[in-house]
């Protein structure tokens, strides 16, 4: 996963956040954008904020993080491999590091956000957080859209991010509240979720127990190769399991 701070998409979602009342930003910067086309906002903005983006720290704390990152990167990812049941490649996704404190993530580009003055220990569960919204979109989002109609889907895919306080908590040592209206569902998640055993299959069937079709679509499609952008495969246990006792065989 890489981690980048860039100015075209700091200054894009600045413009694109006071411009659709997102986010809790300074009068300042409200004014050098609001209402104006994207050019002028971003030379505003610029003058704005010239002295920090100009200074060591933006480079400072993106070596810093990518330095960090690294030495818990194979944890994570073999963790949310396990749990989703499936192989996502890292090197496309994209951690942005931004001044804004909303911060948005894209499923299509396989990209989000983290606050550029938030501790490493934050930086890594917001990380975390939005992976896992990642995953959910990528392997499952459709099928259970189908199930359960969006507004379920979407309560799903962020309530799930409660088991970081139970899978990830030795990793982040900082907790993933979530939102006041998915608590009742946060709470059933935490009361199910038995850890290093629990899959999100497994989970979902406790949660959903008169709903089986995305357990069997999922087995139907697990052994597939997700070809779309040529960044995801999709790998089922069983494939896991024989390459392993392959590779075991040849050694």
């Amino acid at each position: 996963m890489l981690t980048k701070f860039d100015l075209d998409k700091e200054f894009k979602l600045i413009w694109e956040q006071v411009n659709s009342n997102k986010g809790n930003h300074p009068s300042q910067i409200q004014a050098a954008c609001l209402n104006l086309d994207y050019e002028t906002a971003k030379l505003n903005i610029l003058n704005l904020n010239n002295k920090f983006y100009n200074s060591i720290y933006p480079k400072l704390i993106e070596e810093t993080f990518t330095y960090v990152w690294r030495k818990v990167d194979r944890e994570i990812f073999k963790r949310l491999d396990r749990i989703f049941e499936c192989e996502m490649r890292r090197l496309y996704i994209c951690n942005y590091l931004t001044t804004c404190t909303t911060l948005p993530y894209s499923p299509e580009y396989k990209y989000f956000f983290t606050n550029i003055f938030t501790s490493p220990f934050k930086q890594i569960k917001t990380s975390i957080h939005e992976l896992i919204h990642l995953y959910f979109h990528e392997f499952y989002m459709n099928m259970i859209i189908k199930e359960l109609g969006s507004k379920e889907a979407y309560k799903l895919k962020e309530a799930l991010t409660v088991i970081i306080n139970i899978e990830f908590f030795d990793l982040t040592y900082s907790k993933d509240d979530g939102y006041t209206e998915h608590k009742q569902l946060r709470d059933k998640i935490t009361k199910l979720w038995v850890k290093n055993e629990d899959t999100f299959l497994s989970l979902y069937k406790k949660l959903y127990s008169n709903k089986s079709n995305v357990s069997r679509e999922r087995q139907t499609t697990a052994n597939t190769t997700e070809t779309k952008n040529g960044n995801f495969n999709r790998i089922s246990k069983r494939n896991q399991s024989k390459r392993q006792f392959n590779k075991t065989r040849a050694v």
